[in-house]
C-alpha cells in the first residue's frame, strides 16, 4: 500500500515536471519573439530618423492673367508636400502672407494656397510670386495686367464753347484706357445729320474749318468716341456755336393784305449770341425814297400801340420777330425795315406791306400740235379777288424788239385755292395760250394782275417760239419747251444760214440778199 502510494506520487511528480517543463518550453519562444521585435522596432525608428523628407512641389504654371477694375481675381498656387516649407505670397518684393497669415487683409484673403484679390485696383498690376520656402525653395510667378474701359476727355473742357466766325478753333480729345483705345469724331449738326472726321492730328485734336475759318455750318455737335473692346464705347461731346452778327434769314419780300383785315409781317434772322438781342420796326416814309436805310427822316419806328403788336422770339441761333397789324388802313400798304441786334453788330431786312396782286412766277409749254402754239402759265396771289389779268408781248432779237402786242384776260374764278401759309390770301392760277407766234423767235412777256387796290407791278418772262420739228424732237428726249435756241436741232440751219451769208458777201451782194 506504501509502495502503491509512492509510485503514484512519483509518477506526479515526473508529471508536474513535465508539465512545468513543457510550460517554460512555451514562455521561452514568446520571450524570443519579444526580444525580436522589440528590436525590429528600434531598428526601424533608427531607419526613420535617417531618411530625408519630401520636397515641396508647385504644380500651377506661370499665368499671364488680365483684369478690369472693380473685379475678383483669384491667383492660384497648388502644392504638393505643403509640409515641407513655408508657404509665402509677395507682390514685387513685397511680402503680402506668410503660411496662413496675410501681412494686410485690404481686399486681400488666402484660400488654401491660392491669393485672391477681392476688388482690384490700378495698384494691384505687377508680378506676384507664390514661393515654398524650405530646404528647396520653389515658387512660381504670375503677371497680372489692369485692363481699364477708356475715358474721354474733351478740351477745353466746357460743354459748349463759341469761336468767332472766320477763324478756325482748334479741339482736342485726351483718351486714357489699356489696351490702347481707338479713337474718331463725329459732328452732328443743327438738323441731325452726323459725319464722321477723318483728320486729326497724334494728338487727337482736330481744328474746325482750319482754312476757311468758321462759318454757320459748323455749328453743332463734335463728339469724341474712343473703344477698346472693354466695355461700350465711350464718349464725351461738346456744342460748337460760332458768334456772328444777326444774318437775314428769312427774306420774304411781300405780305399781303386788304383794307380792313389784320396783317403779319415776319423777319428771321441768324444770330449767335441771342442773348440780349433787340429788334426795331420802321416804316418808310411814303414818297421819301427811304431805300437808303441811313437816312433815318426817311422812316419812322413802328411801336406797340392799339393796332400794332411786335412779337419776338430767340430759338437756338434764330431770331424771329413778328409785326402783327390790326385793321389795315390804307396808309399801311408801305415798305418797313425789320433790324435785328446782338453784342457783335445788326442787319436789316427790308419788306412790304402791299394789298396788290403778288404774281409768283410763269412758265412755258406747247399745246395741242407742237410748234404752231405755246402756252404761257402763271399763279398770283391776292388778299382780294383779281379781276383782270393784262398780257404785253413783243419779238426781241439782238438788235431791236417788235411792236408790243396787248391782250386783256378775265378772271373767271374757277381755279383758285387758299394760300397754306395766310388763310386770307388766294393763289390764282391762269394759262394763256398763244396762237400767232413765229417759230425760231424769242419773245418778251409782260404779265400784270389786277385787284381791287389796282395793278400789280410788272412780271416778266423770255420765250422762245420753236419749231414742229425741234419741239417733237424736245418732247421725245424729255427736254424743256423753254430750252436754248442754240441746240442740235438748230445747227443745219446755222450752216446753211453761214454759207447763204459768204455767198452774198464774195458776190458782193450781201445787202440784196439780206
Amino acid at each position: 500500500m506504501m509502495e502503491s502510494t509512492q509510485t503514484l506520487l512519483y509518477k506526479l511528480a515526473i508529471i508536474l515536471i513535465v508539465l512545468i517543463g513543457f510550460i517554460h518550453g512555451q514562455e521561452d519562444p514568446n520571450a524570443v519573439a519579444a526580444g525580436q521585435t522589440n528590436g525590429n522596432d528600434a531598428t526601424e525608428s533608427e531607419e526613420t530618423t535617417d531618411t530625408p523628407p519630401v520636397p515641396a512641389r508647385i504644380k500651377t504654371a506661370s499665368q499671364n492673367l488680365m483684369v478690369e477694375t472693380g473685379k475678383r481675381l483669384e491667383l492660384p498656387c497648388e502644392i504638393e508636400n505643403p509640409e515641407s516649407g513655408v508657404l509665402i505670397w509677395k507682390h514685387g518684393a513685397k511680402i503680402l502672407a506668410t503660411g496662413t497669415t496675410l501681412t494686410s487683409k485690404r481686399n486681400k484673403k488666402l484660400e488654401g494656397s491660392n491669393l485672391i484679390l477681392t476688388r482690384v485696383s490700378d495698384a494691384d498690376a505687377g508680378n506676384y510670386t507664390c514661393q515654398v520656402a524650405g530646404e528647396e525653395q520653389v515658387e512660381v510667378v504670375h503677371a497680372v495686367t489692369i485692363i481699364r474701359p477708356p475715358t474721354v476727355d474733351i478740351q477745353p473742357g466746357d460743354k459748349e464753347i463759341s469761336g468767332e466766325k472766320g477763324q478756325p478753333l482748334p479741339l482736342s480729345c485726351r483718351v486714357q484706357g489699356f489696351p490702347q483705345p481707338t479713337l474718331k469724331w463725329v459732328f452732328t449738326d443743327m438738323s441731325g445729320h452726323r459725319k464722321e472726321l477723318t483728320e486729326f492730328d497724334n494728338q487727337n485734336e482736330i481744328k474746325v474749318q482750319p482754312e476757311s475759318g468758321l462759318t454757320r455750318a459748323d455749328v453743332g455737335d463734335y463728339a469724341c468716341v474712343a473703344n477698346n473692346g472693354i466695355g461700350a464705347p465711350v464718349n464725351n461731346s461738346v456744342r460748337v456755336n460760332i458768334r456772328y452778327k444777326p444774318e437775314v434769314l428769312d427774306g420774304t419780300a411781300v405780305f399781303l393784305s386788304k383794307v380792313g383785315g389784320d396783317a403779319k409781317l415776319e423777319c428771321s434772322f441768324n444770330a449767335y449770341p441771342t442773348d440780349g438781342h433787340q429788334f426795331t420796326w420802321h416804316r418808310v416814309v411814303a414818297g421819301s425814297h427811304a431805300e437808303h436805310e441811313a437816312d433815318a427822316s426817311a422812316k419812322e419806328e413802328v411801336t406797340n400801340d392799339e393796332r400794332h403788336e411786335i412779337v419776338t422770339d430767340a430759338k437756338e441761333n434764330t431770331l424771329t420777330s413778328t409785326l402783327h397789324i390790326r385793321n389795315v388802313q390804307e396808309t399801311d400798304f408801305q415798305k418797313y425795315i425789320c433790324t435785328a441786334q446782338n453784342e457783335l453788330g445788326d442787319a436789316s431786312h427790308e419788306t412790304e406791306l402791299s394789298g396788290l396782286a403778288y404774281p409768283m412766277g410763269m412758265q412755258t409749254a406747247h399745246h395741242n400740235q407742237p410748234g404752231s402754239k405755246l402756252g404761257l402759265s402763271w399763279s398770283v396771289k391776292s388778299s382780294t379777288p383779281v379781276k383782270e389779268y393784262r398780257i404785253i408781248y413783243r419779238e426781241i432779237n439782238d438788235t431791236h424788239e417788235g411792236e408790243p402786242k396787248n391782250i386783256t384776260i378775265t378772271e373767271d374764278g374757277k381755279e383758285f385755292h387758299a394760300d397754306s401759309k395766310n388763310g386770307g390770301v388766294q393763289v390764282y392760277e391762269k394759262t394763256y395760250v398763244f396762237d400767232d407766234l413765229r417759230p425760231l423767235r424769242n419773245y418778251s412777256v409782260v404779265m400784270m394782275a389786277h385787284n381791287d387796290q389796282g395793278w400789280s407791278r410788272e412780271t416778266q418772262h423770255r420765250i422762245f417760239m420753236q419749231d414742229a420739228r425741234t419741239a417733237a424732237l424736245n418732247g421725245k428726249n424729255g427736254k424743256s419747251s423753254s430750252s436754248s435756241p442754240v441746240c442740235e436741232s438748230h445747227r443745219p440751219l446755222v450752216f446753211f444760214s453761214s454759207i447763204l451769208v459768204l455767198l452774198c458777201w464774195r458776190r458782193r451782194q450781201l445787202p440784196e440778199c439780206l
